[in-house]
């Protein structure tokens, strides 16, 4: 007799399988959605059902977790803060006391009502040595260094903490002193094994990236801390052997022909008009997909002498790098996109999205998600993503004959040299139309 297992949050469609959850009350209240949900890629049950299943739970306890940081600003405390947390408290209890040798009996006292135990310990020997510096330590202040509740640093942080948990241990157990690089090739060789859904592995550009993530977390917690002449940074300079897979995975430029299929496609079948303006402007702007889908109204300039839009931090996103913020001229398709979403917002606020369905919080994932789907309608090749249009526009510059500092303004790069402090706004404003005319 066959036995049925009902698997939670997952439900059958048509088509596949979908996971729904609902968020709790307090973090639907932040991300501004009642569930969590997303479209399995595997498409019959199985063992494969199950694995990314457990993976898109991951994802929810994740998500959930940033919530909660970002709504109350609590956080995961590692042992040496809250040794010191525990050292203002214990002065402060101590301060109480009528005698300064009733340390032990406060503490005494304090252990039966379960309080704890390393606030007890600072009691009674507040000259005590505090706890090692841990990767947990290195953690806590790369987030205020260099996060600074940024809502999608924070989530890439936390993904790549928890692949080190997985394979070397509890970031709190490492200590920042006796990191080894073998235990750094031992990450980096796990990491090339595993899956991000359960037919494709992390790429070895994906891998990369992470292990940059950690040798900068590494950096600042020993710098922070007075580590320099104690402590070794294992991640740096650890090569990633990319080889043949790189080639493969590599992205291409799409070509106009395809990018106007595309549009075309859209018109006609994606349930959302919002997806075809997107794309329009997309291919005649060179921006990436979050920032035309983080865009709000205050950012729409139509009316100046050279209309544009504004690619700066806004409550619905923020942006890659600051060399990312910038104003990007309207040429092409990009007005009349432009001025299509801004018909359907009439009474809404400047601070409002522009494209209400996807100005969100991973509104740009939910987009990319649909329009990966109807591009591979048009082409088969997984190495012409969304993100090919950005390098299609990088290729219409080039052959363009446009000056590649121009390009680098254009597209939000970091232009070496003298192109770092080329003009301010309005001048690199002049120079990017030009640009663009050229390849319309």
């Amino acid at each position: 007799m066959a036995i049925v297992m009902k698997i939670k949050y997952l439900d059958k469609l048509k088509e596949g399988f979908r996971f729904k959850r609902r968020f709790p009350k307090d973090v639907a209240q932040v991300t501004g959605r009642e569930f969590f949900q997303a479209r399995f890629a595997v498409k019959e049950e199985g063992p494969a059902l199950l694995r990314e299943h457990a993976a898109l739970l991951r994802d929810f306890e994740d998500t959930v977790r940033a919530a909660r940081r970002q709504a109350t600003g609590s956080e995961e405390v590692p042992p040496r803060e809250r040794w010191y947390r525990a050292l203002t408290e214990a002065e402060r209890l101590v301060d109480e006391l009528p005698h300064e040798d009733l340390r032990d009996v406060l503490a005494d006292e304090m252990h039966k009502l379960g309080s704890d135990p390393m606030l007890l310990k600072a009691i009674r020997d507040p000259e005590a040595k505090p706890p090692s510096v841990t990767l947990a330590d290195a953690k806590a202040v790369y987030e205020t260094e260099k996060v600074r509740g940024k809502r999608s640093a924070q989530q890439q942080l936390d993904r790549t903490c928890r692949r080190i948990e997985d394979v070397l241990g509890p970031l709190d157990q490492m200590k920042l002193t006796e990191l080894k690089r073998e235990q750094a090739r031992r990450l980096r060789d796990q990491m090339l094994k595993m899956h991000t859904t359960p037919d494709k592995l992390l790429s070895p550009s994906s891998v990369k990236r992470e292990l940059r993530i950690i040798s900068a977390m590494v950096n600042v917690g020993i710098k922070e801390f007075d580590l320099t002449n104690d402590a070794a940074n294992p991640f740096q300079g650890l090569e990633v052997h990319q080889g043949e897979t790189l080639a493969e995975e590599k992205r291409l430029p799409l070509s106009m022909g395809q990018m106007l299929a595309m549009s075309t496609r859209l018109s006609d079948h994606a349930r959302s008009p919002d997806l075809r303006l997107i794309w329009d402007i997309l291919i005649d702007t060179g921006c990436r997909l979050a920032e035309i889908t983080g865009l709000t109204l205050d950012d729409v300039h139509l009316n100046a002498d050279i209309p544009y839009i504004d690619i700066k931090p806004n409550s619905i996103r923020s942006i890659k790098t600051k060399v990312s913020v910038r104003r990007v001229p309207l040429k092409g398709r990009a007005p009349a996109a432009i001025e299509g979403a801004m018909k359907g917002r009439e009474g809404a606020s400047g601070g409002d999205p522009l494209f209400p369905s996807y100005g969100r919080p991973r509104g740009a994932d939910s987009a990319s998600q649909v329009l990966i789907k109807h591009l591979r309608t048009i082409t088969p090749d997984n190495r012409l993503t969304v993100h090919s249009t950005r390098h299609a526009m990088k290729d219409r510059l080039r052959l363009a004959g446009v000056d590649p500092v121009v390009q680098k303004f254009a597209l939000g790069h970091a232009a070496s040299g003298v192109g770092e402090t080329y003009g301010g706004p309005e001048a690199r404003l002049k120079l990017v139309p030009e640009a663009f005319e050229k390849v319309m």
